[in-house]
């Protein structure tokens, strides 16, 4: 047999050369990443930075603080209006149209925001979801006369549109502007203006209320200022619009009884309660603050009442007697732990205070409202029975307050009932656009006005609300008492529990009037409320001594002003001792102050001086940037990525021999934030290694993320990256000009943006991008920039120059003995980019451009095939033929087969059965056949193989024409027909039927189907018309006699003898047709083992028949295209073919060679375009086509795994047998058979 050899000598050499180069690989895949591991990472000198840093010569920085805007106490002497001013402001009060409460039962957490503080932004960010109401400085006066201009920060309402936080828009007298408010309400005619434009804007955006926040009165314009409210009440509640004012606690000017009656809900700001700029006081001492809340809810109703506490904290200079500064939470704990001093919690004030001495001697004292004083002021706020809650102002918090405050009500209910979001639309977002704010509070509207002149029964039942979520609620009448509602609050236990949910629309139909009923201004006094120890039924659990550990600043102090920086280490936590007495916190300790974060920058510039950087390479791009630095004899310097580093080693090369400076982009990903510094120190690691291993030299300084620059960072979370690279001992580099060409926007627009920069910014770090997407535009805006700025006297200089060092200096030679590990690595990796990938990226394109190339071919000749294949059956030729079944353990089957053949239409046939002497009862069940019908035969012999059994049955034969049919094999009435009628030409030898398979059970069938009706069946067609149809299948074929006589029988050096006995015809130029017409199907594998068996046997036989044939080269149809058919897409393809896997999987994933996988979809395409085709010329559904997809990713690797195991048995030379398959007769007949 072919291949065999029974010595084994030559498979000892085959096994010992295998051997051989699988320890040279592994040689130098170990000599390849094991010194990667031997290599040193970190920087060579980790204190470079502080020497440049000392060199600068740089002055001693005085402690110095920054000043905010100041805030001024109040100073105001009490006043009161006329009698007659008196009782026309009573007056007007008893006939203001009331509004229904806007109360409903929830402890509800609102908050100011200042848009103008950046810092509001990550703050709302962490925190909005926790709260309810928002109260932003929107509104404010432009000018003396009556127009009011409105501020808008975007990413602030959309973050609070996000987590549906209803907006209070506040118009305040900013700017010193309370002045120029007085003279306009003076005027009665600009009076009405002002209330006019302020209802049309509130109309205009769809809001539903504002908030007055005028603290400025005095007692001369109190009475004015008054009447004014009560104008803008009258005026908004005719459209029910509601109306909220603050006012400062300890405003003695203002009449806190008048001021509820005209308001719909006041505001205390119970803070501030100093009164002299000079002399230091706690900001809300707690006897004071009890005694504001207490008289307040004596004398107002609490649903009316939101109390706002203070957050901030003030410096007072004690020596000059200065005016005090107002000072955020970071700051002041930065300044105790610069001066070193011991901050003290004061139980009496619940206010915490210390002192320290200045830079300039003089004395400051600092009181403060932390969240220790929050939480205390919380707790009695929910014990006095109040309902709102108010934080002034977010951004200067202790941002652990945040702590107790649990989730808004709104996004508790929609994580309840699985409500999603609003989706904000991108028009929103556009800063022209006023469509975001007319949407601000529609979705998120809770109260809905009633209707005028509809009166509701006195009695109201409520009913549990439907699927549909829309809750309506009626509140009962003021009139029903206390007993009334507690037994309604029994019966209906839902009700709160509806409440809790905050959904979307909540009705309010009945209005609450009977607070009315008395006179407002008699003397009777309202109930006090009483003390309530009992929490609220929303509440949750919290322990007040969480507020001990406080979380990282986000603020950062930096020194210099320079793009190129370090940034020292910060603290991860801080924290304080707390003690409580009944849920009070009673005493506090701070353990541990934060330290100082900075960011320590270098050096000044030149003047006219420019450093060109260039990120994210190197890239094809890199070299067009290098051809244009190099015409220019410019050096510039380039921050490498990883992964671009090891692709393209040349380019790293030759960006260090011609003088450019080779850094790291290891900081580049979105995650560095948030991912830890053991994953960031390896990131830095690895393009450490990469830039060591190809240009021999270290990387002193690593690229900021994202461009950070002199205005950032300004958070901590920036920070993690860059400290932990800072702690190794790199150095940072940002660029204050920034192209934006990552854009693609136009050239002129890239240059535009640089030239605009440097005609107003010193501070000239250039930051392009050589990679990342598209350069082209890049490179052009290049050329463009460079002669321009060298007309304009601008000098181009490499980063080292602006820190007055050499290149070395920054970039210094790896040591000697890792040269000798790596010497080699470079010149490989160039070998591996230039020679091996090319070249298998070639020979990807050759061989799909010779697969679409084939399939082409294939399509042409299956065209012209068609009109010379209907020439077979226009004459009807009938000789009798002897059809012949082998059989060999085939019980199963056997009586279906021959029952099947019986039923032909042809007309004189004999079916001549030999059994194999199988081990079962085929011969039994034949024999029986044979006793019933006189033209069945049975021979048996011994079983001497197949080839040999083929022989005995073809001399046995009675007839010239021999129809060879499988025991597995149905045949249909016709096909015995069709597949003789080609022989009516006396110069065609052998037929080939139409195979099909019958079990389509699973996905592995019908892989095997598409293998049929496509590599097969559509194959033999082409193959037709050029006569080189390579084998004439046992399964279903038919043969003239003389012609197996002549070309020397079937012989039994293969395992496939049909393939061996077609190509030994193709050899004597015989002729070989394909009958489409003659259909039948068999039985396929339909477990993973039979069919390797099977797809094993077929391809070492063709294995064996290429080799038995060879050296029939240029000998007829057969070495012009069916052995070249069968070398190439049957040996070579799939011996190849996991290597174009990997190139594929490369090509997609890296996203480099986009090339690629384009030729390889056109490909795919094409496949399908064929698959299609074949499955409607054989009449089947086109639509199992995509199966095709599939197969191409999954049996395909299937049959690599055959091929391979093919070719080792082929090197081994041993000898294999038949492999019998099992057959479970599975097979059905269906009419698109």
């Amino acid at each position: 047999m072919i291949f065999e050899d029974p010595s084994q000598n030559r498979w000892k050499i085959t096994r010992n050369v295998t051997f051989g180069v699988i320890i040279l690989m592994a040689g130098l895949i170990s000599g390849f990443t094991i010194p990667e591991y031997l290599i040193d990472t970190k920087p060579l000198n980790p204190n470079l930075f502080n020497a440049l840093f000392l060199n600068e010569n740089w002055k001693d920085l005085k402690k110095q603080i920054i000043k905010p805007v100041s805030i001024k106490p109040f100073a105001y002497s009490l006043s009161w209006a006329a009698n007659h001013e008196q009782k026309t402001i009573e007056t007007r009060i008893k006939n203001l149209k009331s509004l229904p409460s806007i109360m409903d039962g929830n402890f509800i957490h609102a908050a100011f925001i200042m848009q103008g503080d950046y810092q509001n932004l990550w703050n709302l960010s962490e925190h909005s979801k926790q709260l309810d109401l928002a109260f932003t400085d929107s509104l404010s006066l432009s000018g003396t006369l009556c127009s009011v201009k409105e501020n808008i920060n975007w990413n602030i309402f959309e973050t609070l549109k996000k987590n549906k936080v209803i907006v209070f828009p506040r118009f305040w007298d900013s700017d010193s502007k309370w002045k120029e408010f007085f003279e306009i309400i003076k005027d009665s005619d600009k009076s009405e203006c002002l209330i006019a434009e302020l209802k049309q804007i509130i109309l205009n955006r769809s809001l539903r209320w504002i908030n007055i926040d005028l603290d400025n009165i005095d007692n001369i314009n109190i009475y004015l200022y008054t009447n004014w409210l009560i104008s803008l009440a009258e005026s908004f509640h005719e459209d029910n619009l509601y109306v909220t004012i603050n006012i400062p606690a300890d405003k003695a000017e203002l009449d806190f009884q008048e001021i509820w009656l005209i308001a719909d809900i006041i505001i205390i700001k119970a803070f501030n309660e100093h009164s002299e700029a000079w002399k230091p006081w706690p900001i809300a001492w707690k006897y004071w603050f009890e005694e504001k809340i207490y008289k307040l809810s004596e004398n107002i109703p609490t649903d009316k009442i939101i109390v706002a506490i203070g957050s901030n904290s003030y410096d007072w200079n004690i020596t000059s007697k200065t005016q005090v500064e107002s000072r955020s939470f970071d700051e002041i704990m930065n300044l105790a732990n610069d001066t070193k001093k011991t901050i003290h919690f004061d139980n009496l004030s619940w206010n915490s205070n210390f002192k320290y001495t200045a830079a300039d001697w003089n004395v400051h004292e600092v009181w403060l409202l932390d969240a220790i004083s929050a939480w205390n002021q919380y707790n009695h706020i929910k014990k006095r029975n109040m309902h709102w809650f108010a934080l002034w102002r977010i951004s200067v918090e202790d941002s652990t307050l945040w702590n107790f405050i649990p989730k808004n009500h709104m996004l508790k209910s929609d994580e309840e009932n699985e409500v999603e979001p609003p989706i904000i639309h991108e028009a929103y977002l556009i800063e022209s656009s006023w469509l975001w704010f007319l949407d601000i509070m529609n979705p998120w509207n809770r109260f809905i006005i009633p209707s005028e002149g509809k009166k509701e029964p006195d009695n109201i039942q409520l009913s549990q609300p439907g699927k549909n979520k829309d809750l309506w609620i009626k509140q009962a009448s003021a009139n029903i008492d206390n007993d009334e509602r507690n037994k309604l609050k029994n019966e209906e236990s839902w009700f709160l529990n509806s409440f809790n949910l905050w959904v979307d629309n909540l009705m309010i139909k009945k209005e609450d009037t009977s607070s009315y009923e008395k006179d407002p201004f008699a003397d009777e006094q309202f109930e006090a409320k009483p003390y309530r120890f009992e929490d609220f039924e929303d509440d949750f659990t919290f322990d007040p001594k969480e507020l001990s550990i406080l979380p990282i600043q986000k603020k950062i102090e930096s020194v210099g002003s320079w793009e190129i920086f370090k940034v020292q280490k910060i603290q991860n936590v801080w924290e304080r001792e707390i003690s409580l007495e009944w849920e009070e916190i009673v005493s506090v300790k701070y353990v541990s102050l934060p330290q100082k974060t900075k960011v320590m920058r270098l050096w000044d510039w030149k003047v006219k001086t420019i450093a060109l950087t260039f990120n994210n390479g190197p890239d094809k791009y890199t070299e067009e940037i290098l051809d244009i630095l190099k015409k220019y004899w410019i050096k510039a310097t380039f921050f490498l990525r990883d992964e671009n580093i090891s692709k393209n080693p040349k380019t790293v090369l030759r960006e260090y021999k011609e003088g450019h400076i080779i850094w790291s982009r290891a900081l580049f990903y979105p995650n560095e934030w948030v991912i830890s510094e053991e994953i960031i120190a390896t990131e830095l690691n690895k393009t450490q290694k990469q830039i060591k291993i190809i240009a021999g030299h270290w990387s002193m300084l690593v690229r900021a993320p994202y461009n950070i620059n002199d205005s950032a960072p300004i958070k901590t979370e920036h920070l993690k990256a860059m400290h932990t690279a800072s702690d190794l001992g790199y150095i940072l580099a940002g660029a204050n000009i920034d192209s934006r060409d990552f854009t693609n926007p136009w050239t002129e627009i890239i240059n535009k943006n640089m030239l605009n920069w440097l005609k107003k910014d010193n501070s000239n770090i250039i930051i392009m991008h050589d990679s990342w997407w598209n350069r082209a535009q890049t490179v052009q805006a290049l050329e463009k920039f460079i002669p321009f700025a060298l007309a304009e006297w601008y000098n181009f200089v490499p980063l080292n120059d602006i820190l007055w060092v050499q290149r070395d200096a920054l970039m210094p030679e790896v040591p000697f003995y890792e040269k000798l590990l790596i010497l080699w690595k470079p010149i490989f990796l160039i070998w591996i980019d230039d020679l091996l990938w090319r070249t298998l990226a070639i020979i990807f394109f050759i061989s799909t451009f010779v697969s679409i190339i084939r399939l082409m071919f294939i399509g042409l000749y299956v065209y012209r095939a068609r009109k010379l294949q209907k020439k077979y059956y226009s004459h009807e030729f009938t000789p009798p033929i002897t059809i012949l079944v082998p059989a060999y353990n085939e019980e199963k089957v056997i009586e279906r087969t021959i029952l099947w053949l019986l039923k032909s239409d042809y007309p004189i046939f004999e079916i001549l059965v030999i059994d194999d002497w199988s081990k079962d009862r085929t011969a039994e069940v034949t024999k029986k056949l044979t006793e019933k019908y006189d033209n069945v035969r049975l021979i048996s012999k011994q079983n001497e193989g197949k080839s040999l059994a083929l022989n005995l049955w073809f001399k046995e034969a009675k007839y010239e024409y021999i129809v060879t049919i499988d025991a597995d094999t149905i045949v249909f009435p016709k096909t015995i027909f069709y597949l003789i009628q080609p022989f009516s030409n006396k110069n065609v030898d052998a037929v080939c039927g139409n195979i099909l398979v019958g079990n389509l059970k699973n996905v592995l069938t019908a892989f095997q189907e598409v293998e049929y009706v496509i590599w097969q069946n559509f194959d033999r067609r082409a193959f037709d018309a050029l006569n080189c149809i390579s084998v004439v299948p046992w399964a279903t074929g038919a043969w003239r006699k003389q012609s197996v006589l002549d070309a020397g029988w079937y012989s039994t050096d293969t395992l496939v003898e049909d393939a061996d006995l077609t190509l030994t015809i193709l050899e004597n130029w015989w002729r070989i047709v394909y009958s489409p017409l003659a259909k039948s199907v068999t039985e396929a594998p339909e477990k993973v083992f039979p069919l390797f068996k099977q797809r094993f046997r077929w391809s070492f036989g063709t294995f064996q028949c290429f080799w038995k044939h060879r050296r029939t080269f240029g000998k007829g149809p057969l070495w012009i295209i069916a052995l070249p058919n069968m070398l190439f897409f049957q040996v070579i393809f799939p011996l190849f073919s996991p290597i174009w896997d990997i190139v594929l999987i490369f090509a997609l994933f890296i996203g480099d060679l986009h090339e690629i996988l384009l030729a390889y979809l056109l490909f795919l395409a094409m496949d399908l375009i064929t698959a299609a085709t074949a499955y409607a010329l054989d009449k089947k559904s086109i639509s199992q086509v995509w199966v095709v997809f599939i197969q191409r990713f999954f049996y395909r690797q299937f049959m690599y795994f055959v091929t391979y195991k093919s070719i080792i048995a082929a090197l081994r030379w041993v000898r294999y047998g038949w492999n019998k398959l099992e057959r479970k007769w599975t097979v059905k007949i269906t009419n698109e058979n």
